[in-house]
């Protein structure tokens, strides 16, 4: 169920198919007459996938050490062939040639190896070494030996050419039509022509003789927005990572219309391929896009006989699975929903029959695992940490990253909020109904407290919290053993058994005190399953996973966290098995029916069966690349115990459901699911509900102050009134004394009601009256120094003070100039000044008298040269 956004490829007759962990999925219109299958197979990964020109078969590459590419049948997924020896680690890409009888495989890091195969034979025909990481490889429709790959934005032409040994692979770089542009994809039309797009936004002709761009680019869109291209029978359909889709004649190079797909928020288009007049885009917020389209469209020649697009006319477009929109042209239905991101968590709802799951997108989603489908599709927000649906109503616990428990009421076409409450300021990490539905257990991330809800005639109440005595946080699994005894797990690896849960709040401080017992189980805590008689855990440190029986020896009773660190390591479990090669991190039981099915990093998912889980049977379903398994589940379907169907949720947004029997013979709900994606949640009043800032203490610490606050205003009142009981004595008192003869009347001074307070008020007032004495004494000090500084500056050094005139009947007034008192320095400068001049003086007199005249400038005059005397004269 779901897409987690890897590439389709066509699979004709309105099919596309797509890897979906170490699946291969084929999708299917209601239009195409083809089934939808999903055919599993081993190894430890799928990556790339090819599909023959004709439809007869499809490649795979199953990534390993060493890569082998299976070639299998379209037909039931049967194996045809294996080759050999194809790669290293992983091939890249692959295609067929356009008539079926060659397959050519590009492998990634760290050789690129390329081999061109007769893959009927299992043969490589031609060898070599690409020099780029390919992500996409296509042939020349009309030449099989020649292709083209492109990848890390780089164009490379590779033909088969005779060398001395044979033949030979000769790889030509395209050089890109700017110094800065870089190759984003590529195309071969049905007649020969080689398409790219570019980083720049532009399609862009290649000759792939002279290995460079020709002609003039058509701009697409923008440079912040990745754009691809298809080749159809008569367009190049451009589509962009922002939903746009542009046809653009392969003839006319000229863009003859474009639509927009509507797309969640932060969502893009990651991939899309053509399959007969069928348009299958992914985009990577788990939607896949069924685009149908009713006429040719226009490529840019503007025929008479050409019609218009009409306008387009949005549908719904947050519809689950269904019409989005249309045009005269188009018709585009959503034709998956699924998680954008790792699923963090899963559960069957026993009374609907459906398969809930919350991811990290915020969204909570409800699915029919029969038909893969989603019936309704919540958005919280929040990143969705855990989910516990209830035994025996249609009731589902939400928890979210926020610290927030949603209880919600699963309705035919809407959810209803029945207790939205905030436990903690860390995200939630476990949930657990007991197995009468009468108390809700709950776990926070890096917390060692368990908050029980309870729920009693359809209301939900917090009852209080356990403090678990351990010093490190709580793993996120907990279950329940029976009605008042609950299992939980410690990263300090210990498992703690919770006993005699009471249902009533025995404290006001909301903390519940039980009696605890501790087990240290070996090799530590990772996830663990509860049953009726034991718990089965997986090691934090190892693959294995060990089953102990509760009650038997080794179980310690503990009161804090010193005792519970003190527990002895138990060495005798009851059963233990390493079913994984990698560490186990989800875990899933079902009483009833004694199942156990386990999850791990290796992608594979093991179902258990029996008293001790002696039985065991195993399915890769997630890539070891993709980190495997996030979560598991267990869900009923039918009445008997073969009819438990098992759910896996996988880190890329896909979900599996696995079954012990035919899918067929189980009975399919038919209770109708929403159209449209329920953006917000509604209360069973019909009002939306608001996010809850405070937590639960929080809220108690509020109630308890505004509750302290109203006890403190009535004693406040209280004493209030009695203060004017006692002030309406006194004054009678002071009147009856006023009008007392004189030797029986008090002095007013002498009547005092309160001596200590009199004499705490009069020393307080002659305290204050010299501490404002002070500060009045040295704020006259400071204006006083002030005033001297500025009289001593403006005043007393000045030699002439400034006056002003003032007339008693004329407006304008006559001021003097202010002279200032010249310093010492200045007077003795002053005077070298005067001397100076005087010396000047004196010497311009010599001058005159012994030259003659008057002017003192007259030596200036007999010295200039070139004079009369100079030249000799008369």
């Amino acid at each position: 169920m779901g897409y987690g956004g890897d590439a389709l490829v066509s699979g004709g007759a309105g099919t596309a198919m797509h890897v979906c962990g170490n699946a291969v999925r084929r999708l299917v219109t209601q239009r195409s007459t083809a089934d939808e299958q999903t055919w599993m197979y081993e190894g430890l990964g799928i990556s790339a996938l090819a599909i023959h020109p004709h439809q007869e078969c499809f490649a795979f590459c199953e990534r390993g050490t060493p890569v082998v590419v299976r070639v299998c049948s379209m037909e039931d997924g049967s194996l045809l062939g294996t080759l050999e020896n194809v790669g290293q680690i992983d091939v890249g890409c692959m295609a067929f040639t356009a008539d079926g009888q060659s397959l050519v495989t590009v492998g990634a890091l760290p050789e690129f190896a390329t081999h061109i195969w007769d893959w009927r034979q299992g043969k490589p025909i031609v060898s070599g070494a690409s020099p780029i990481e390919a992500t996409s490889v296509e042939f020349n429709p009309h030449f099989s030996d020649q292709l083209t790959l492109c990848g890390g934005g780089q164009l490379y032409v590779c033909n088969v050419v005779t060398g001395s040994a044979g033949p030979e692979l000769e790889f030509l770089q395209v050089m890109p039509p700017t110094d800065d542009a870089l190759f984003l994809s590529q195309a071969w039309t049905g007649k020969g022509r080689l398409f790219c797009t570019t980083s720049a936004g532009s399609l862009w002709q290649v000759d792939p003789s002279a290995c460079a761009a020709v002609g003039d680019p058509v701009l697409i869109c923008a440079e912040d927005t990745s754009c691809t291209v298809l080749a159809a029978p008569r367009h190049l359909i451009c589509y962009q990572s922002d939903g746009a889709i542009a046809w653009i004649g392969d003839e006319t190079l000229v863009e003859g219309h474009r639509i927009k797909v509507p797309l969640h928020e932060g969502a893009t288009v990651v991939t899309a391929c053509l399959s007969a007049s069928t348009l299958f885009i992914g985009a990577s917020g788990g939607s896949v896009f069924d685009l149908e389209l009713l006429q040719e469209m226009p490529d840019g020649a503007f025929r008479d006989d050409e019609e218009e697009p009409t306008a387009v006319t949005v549908k719904d477009a947050n519809v689950i699975v269904g019409d989005v929109q249309f045009d005269s042209h188009h018709f585009l239905r959503r034709l998956l929903f699924s998680h954008a991101g790792p699923v963090n968590a899963l559960c069957g709802v026993p009374a609907t029959g459906a398969v809930a799951s919350g991811g990290k997108d915020g969204n909570l989603i409800l699915w029919n695992p029969l038909l893969g489908m989603p019936r309704q599709v919540q958005k919280l927000g929040d990143a969705v940490t855990a989910l516990a649906a209830h035994p025996t109503t249609s009731v589902l616990a939400v928890g979210d990253a926020r610290g927030a428990l949603h209880v919600l009421e699963i309705a035919p076409t809407r959810l209803r909020s029945k207790l939205n409450e905030r436990f903690g300021k860390t995200a939630i990490a476990s949930l657990a109904w007991n197995p009468n539905g009468t108390l809700l257990a709950l776990t926070l991330e890096a917390s060692t407290e368990v908050w029980l809800v309870t729920f009693e005639g359809g209301t939900l109440a917090v009852l209080g919290y356990i403090e678990v005595p351990s010093d490190k946080p709580l793993v996120s699994t907990i279950g329940w053993a029976s009605d008042k005894n609950l299992i939980v797990g410690s990263t300090a690896g210990c498992v703690f058994s919770l006993l005699d849960i009471p249902t009533t709040l025995l404290s006001e401080t909301l903390q519940i005190a039980v009696t605890i017992k501790a087990l240290r189980p070996s090799g530590g805590v990772e996830a663990l399953a509860v049953f009726p008689d034991r718990v089965a855990c997986t090691g934090a440190a190892d693959r294995q996973v060990r089953s102990y029986k509760l009650g038997a020896s080794g179980w310690v009773t503990v009161s804090d966290p010193a005792g519970a660190a003190a527990v002895a390591e138990c060495k005798d479990a009851a059963s233990s098995y390493t079913d994984h090669s990698r560490r186990v991190g989800a875990l899933a039981s079902h009483a009833g029916a004694r199942l156990l099915a386990s999850g791990a990093q290796d992608g594979c998912v093991f179902l258990r069966a029996g008293d001790n889980s002696e039985k065991a049977a195993g399915q890769r379903v997630f890539s070891v690349w993709d980190q495997g398994c996030s979560s598991a589940g267990l869900l009923q379907l039918g009445q008997g115990e073969a009819d438990v169907v098992v759910v896996v949720g996988g880190r890329k947004g896909p979900i599996a459901v696995l079954a012990q029997t035919g899918m067929g013979e189980l009975v399919e709900d038919s209770t109708p699911g929403a159209v449209s994606v329920s953006a917000s949640l509604l209360t069973h009043l019909g009002d939306a509900t608001e996010p809850v800032i405070n937590t639960v203490l929080e809220q108690k610490a509020m109630e308890e102050m505004e509750m302290s606050n109203a006890l403190n205003a009535a004693k406040k009142n209280e004493t209030r009134d009695a203060v004017r009981v006692l002030k309406v004595e006194l004054d009678t008192l002071l009147d009856v004394n006023a009008r007392a003869p004189e030797l029986e009347r008090i002095d007013r001074g002498e009547i005092v009601v309160d001596a200590a307070l009199r004499e705490r008020i009069i020393a307080t007032g002659d305290t204050r009256v010299m501490q404002t004495k002070a500060a009045i004494v040295r704020e006259n000090v400071s204006k006083d120094l002030k005033a001297s500084r500025i009289k001593g500056l403006a005043w007393d050094s000045m030699k002439v003070h400034g006056a002003e005139l003032v007339s008693f009947f004329a407006p304008p007034t006559v001021h003097n100039f202010p002279i200032q008192e010249p310093t010492p320095r200045e007077v003795h400068t002053l005077q070298r000044v005067h001397m100076a001049r005087r010396i000047e003086m004196a010497a311009e007199e010599m001058h005159s008298k012994e030259l003659g005249g008057n002017d003192p400038h007259v030596l200036d005059s007999f010295a200039a040269p070139g004079g009369a005397d100079a030249d000799g004269g008369d």
